[in-house]
């Protein structure tokens, strides 16, 4: 049973404007059901839209569950400490996939409270679904590692608690009202290698084309990906992906190398000055004994052995900036909850900021493979990273769209709202599903997922309707949240055959081509005469339309 305070302050307000209600069939009798909405006292909608967006991941859900229990176990933690911040997004999401009889909502009024007081947050002073976001990811790995610290203190300091755990000892506890067994040795474990799911890695690689040399490739941590659009009047999801990947060149980059070079370079110089003029035997003599010999040896065997390797403060260092880099990123380790934003931010030389109104066509299942490394990184600086996609569904990163947070206005002025899959019912947990992913026929079990496999609702604040997958895939999103389908359910059903030709919307989707190839690369969609022709500093090519909602609710509550 949940904690009454997760929900303090609900909102009496109901659906009023619900134009389509979900019915879930028992039998011969027809049972209305609706999910909870949020309610809005004043411009918090990008919040809304955010918690109804993430209550669709199972992985977050799932990482979140545990947090509470974990709680429990912390002796060492001061009540006053807690973690309000993970406590309350788990009520708030265990709440968001429940259903009820008739409309509801409430007011996610623990949340906001936590975030008050954790992070000197005033939410009222935010305005942006992305940013809130990243807060509360944020937010969440703060508190987690407190948790994560202390559970490693905990386990550190009882010996005897670590020998009863080693014991696989269980004990009672009440969840929903009913008893069940916890097992230690496994909560323990957890605690110790707990991952935000929300969390993955970039690989990036530097390289200078003058001299061939690569740096060490670097990993960066992230929880959501910002996609930029081109100036068109549509692209693809893995048009945007691409471009993201794509090899960048740099033309002011200090090279470790080359910089070596020089200070070698510079190093025997001022040694031939210090000799000149002296006969052949003294000239030996004094290059022997020379205070260059030492550090030239030493920046000789840099260059050979350890080029990243720092020299000593008495080597005078010469910086050299490469006329001629690249830089590559590529996802190293895809999250399981994965967060793509639309940037669609547009400035202007004059200062202007606009909202680009692209189209972006994006599918149900999403292929991450091609944009992540594999197991072989080439070091040649203009060469891809990583090689050619997979093809079986071991070490694939095969993605299923759970929800779509979609803004509606201009880039000062608007409303967001959310696309989510329904909460899964008993009679969808043991489907099996088949899908086609690019030339690839495949199938996994629907258990995997605690939301449903084919059904939709459109979420404005408080207000509820049902929705289909037509209307999720052509909205025009602003954020799009996937869940990678676990390697073991994911079954291959058909292999893709070779390719003789290549289409120009294959080459779009992919992610190993140069910028000047994406640049050249045309889009299915015909663009109007408006955006063909237009740049960067032509307004017109990336104000917004028109203020146009699109639902079949009035949705005249505008933030």
């Amino acid at each position: 049973m949940l904690p009454s305070f997760l929900f303090s302050n609900p909102a009496k307000d109901v659906n009023k404007r619900l134009t389509k209600r979900r019915k879930r069939r028992n039998g011969n009798n027809s049972k209305e059901v609706f999910v909870s909405g949020l309610s809005n006292p004043g411009n918090t909608c990008f919040l809304n839209s955010v918690l109804q967006g993430l209550a669709s991941s199972t992985n977050l859900y799932k990482f979140l569950s545990e947090s509470p229990i974990i709680t429990e176990k912390i002796n060492e933690m001061e009540e006053e400490d807690g973690f309000p911040v993970i406590e309350s997004i788990w009520g708030i999401i265990f709440q968001l996939n429940k259903l009820f009889e008739s409309p509801t909502s409430f007011y996610p009024q623990s949340l906001i409270t936590a975030l008050r007081s954790k992070m000197r947050i005033t939410i009222y002073e935010q305005q942006d679904a992305q940013e809130f976001f990243q807060i509360l990811s944020t937010a969440i790995n703060e508190e987690e590692s407190i948790l994560t610290q202390a559970s490693r203190n905990s386990s550190i300091l009882d010996l005897d608690i670590i020998a009863e755990l080693m014991n696989d000892k269980t004990t009672d506890k009440i969840e929903d009202g009913k008893p069940t067994k916890i097992n230690y040795s496994l909560s323990m474990s957890n605690m110790l290698t707990r991952k935000n799911p929300l969390d993955g890695l970039l690989a990036s690689r530097l390289s200078c084309v003058q001299c061939g040399y690569t740096e060490a490739i670097r990993h960066f941590a992230f929880n959501n990906i910002s996609l930029s659009l081109p100036f068109r009047h549509s692209c693809t999801l893995e048009y945007c992906l691409a471009s993201y990947i794509t090899i960048e060149s740099l033309n002011d980059v200090i090279c470790r190398k080359c910089s070596l070079k020089a200070t070698l370079a510079n190093l025997e110089q001022l040694q031939a000055q210090q000799t000149k003029a002296k006969t052949p035997a003294k000239k030996s003599k004094a290059k022997s004994n020379s205070q260059y010999t030492p550090m030239i040896k030493t920046v000789q065997s840099k260059l050979q052995y350890d080029i990243e390797g720092e020299l000593g403060p008495e080597i005078p260092f010469q910086k050299v900036h490469s006329r001629h880099c690249t830089k590559q990123v590529m996802f190293a380790k895809p999250p399981p909850t994965l967060c793509l934003h639309i940037n669609r931010s547009t400035f202007y030389p004059n200062g202007e900021i606009a909202k680009n109104g692209c189209v972006v066509e994006f599918s149900e299942y999403l292929d991450l493979s091609p944009f992540c490394t594999t197991g072989y990184l080439a070091l040649s600086p203009q060469q891809p990273m990583s090689g050619a996609e997979r093809i079986s569904s071991e070490g694939n990163y095969i993605y299923r769209l759970q929800s779509v947070i979609v803004h509606y206005g201009t880039h000062s002025y608007g409303h967001f709202v959310t696309f989510r899959r329904l909460p899964q019912d008993d009679e969808q947990s043991n489907q099996v599903v088949k899908i086609q992913v690019k030339n690839q026929l495949l199938e996994y079990d629907s258990n995997c997922f605690n939301s449903s496999p084919s059904q939709w609702c459109c979420v404005s604040d408080n207000v509820v309707t049902e929705s289909d997958l037509t209307s999720v895939l052509t909205s025009n999103p602003f954020m799009l949240i996937y869940e990678q389908i676990p390697v073991s359910s994911l079954r291959v059903l058909e292999v893709p055959k070779p390719k003789v030709a290549v289409s120009m919307e294959e080459s779009a989707q992919n992610p190993l081509l140069s910028s000047k190839k994406l640049d050249s690369l045309e889009v299915d969609s015909t663009p109007s005469p408006s955006t063909s022709s237009s740049s960067p500093s032509t307004p017109t090519s990336s104000v917004a339309p028109e203020l146009n909602f699109n639902t079949a609710s009035d949705l005249s509550n505008i933030d």
